[in-house]
């Protein structure tokens, strides 16, 4: 995690996330927009909508019990998390990327950044799903410490979902 100035003079701090898993471009571009894969990594498929070759999904999670109790009171209750994807087109090389926006409900935060779909090591059966993310709390005195937070959440999560993936691909190939 780093935390460079911005031109405003504000902190942010940066998170780069990974997540490695088997089968083709399209077994795993299928797993990531599978509304049984997203209920089972606990969040809920709000919507979807395609639009020549783009492709935008809204997730929502309920993350009651996850947020500590440091920064639970600048949360709604329950705190409610919105995730917005919007992926664009596959290039040749079997690559997307797209625009990330996270949204919790209540908290004076913006966590937003990009995520690529992409074959790891010129591999076609392997592919790794890189999130680069910029998480900003504007909270005078603890928003540096609420982002190292949010940060090490994310990390957690990415954890937990690379298993899961890994899993559904043994399990639905």
């Amino acid at each position: 995690m780093s935390a460079p100035v911005r031109e405003d003079g504000d902190m942010t701090s940066s998170v780069h996330l990974e997540m490695v898993v088997p089968g083709t471009f399209d077994q795993v571009w299928a797993m990531l927009t599978n509304s049984d894969y997203i209920t089972s990594k606990g969040a809920e498929l709000v919507s979807v909508s395609q639009t020549n070759g783009t492709m935008d999904l809204v997730l929502r999670r309920d993350l009651t019990g996850q947020i500590p109790a440091a920064v639970a009171s600048y949360v709604s209750n329950p705190p409610i998390l919105i995730e917005t994807q919007i992926w664009q087109q596959a290039g040749e090389s079997h690559t997307r990327v797209a625009q990330v926006q996270l949204h919790l409900d209540g908290a004076p935060a913006t966590i937003e950044g990009t995520a690529t779909l992409s074959p790891t090591s010129g591999t076609a059966q392997e592919f790794t799903i890189s999130i680069d993310l910029t998480v900003k709390v504007s909270v005078p005195l603890f928003g540096v410490m609420a982002e190292g937070l949010v940060c090490d959440m994310l990390r957690a999560q990415i954890a937990e979902e690379e298993i899961l993936a890994r899993t559904w691909q043994t399990t639905h190939q």
